[in-house]
């Protein structure tokens, strides 16, 4: 054979292994591919669909809470709670306020009872069932003292009646404290009919 029919055949021979090779290739490829589906698609259906709902133990569905939903609900709690203790603090804050009001020998006793709330109220502090004052830093003073101390100052002397014999006037002229018709009024009572005074 020639050098060109020896080229020929090793061409020829070349082709043939080459395209035989490609094909077994392919073939395998395929086989994998099919493999790698059937794979998918087992995993695919040992997992459990989602759902926007579980069920419970009477097998009735019911909605799934997510994460948010329920920190969204705690918060959401926490605020009423909040909310409620303030409002307690509040009224517990105000009687005790107008029950000093109440016992004191003075005057516009519904006045006194706006200016004194408006000017310490948020200074209040309770301690079992003892009321303080915030002056700031670690000074606290007894309630009642504050309001004693209030009373004898310039604004506080004008809530207090003028002496019979000072010619000025009587202790008559001022409000008379809300008659509870011989019944014993609870502190929010007294508050509520201290604050009517005002508008009387």
């Amino acid at each position: 054979m020639t050098e060109e029919e020896v080229k020929t055949l090793f061409a020829t021979c070349f082709e043939e292994v080459k395209t035989t090779l490609l094909a077994e290739v392919d073939h395998k490829n395929k086989g994998l591919a099919a493999a790698l589906q059937r794979d998918i698609k087992k995993i695919s259906e040992k997992q459990p669909p989602e759902s926007p709902a579980d069920l419970d133990e009477s097998g009735e569905a019911t909605p799934r809470l997510s994460l948010k939903a329920l920190q969204q609900q705690i918060s959401d709690l926490t605020t009423q709670l909040s909310e409620k203790d303030k409002q307690a603090f509040a009224s517990a804050r105000n009687a005790a306020i107008a029950q000093l009001v109440a016992g004191s020998p003075t005057q516009h006793k519904g006045t006194l009872l706006k200016l004194f709330t408006t000017e310490y109220g948020d200074k209040l502090r309770q301690e079992n069932t003892d009321w303080y004052v915030d002056l700031g830093g670690d000074s606290v003073k007894p309630l009642a003292q504050t309001f004693t101390d209030y009373l004898a100052s310039e604004e506080g002397k004008i809530f207090i009646p003028p002496s019979p014999t000072s010619g000025s006037g009587s202790a008559s002229s001022a409000k008379p404290t809300p008659s509870s018709g011989g019944k014993e009024l609870s502190l929010d009572e007294q508050y509520a009919a201290l604050q009517a005074q005002m508008y009387a």
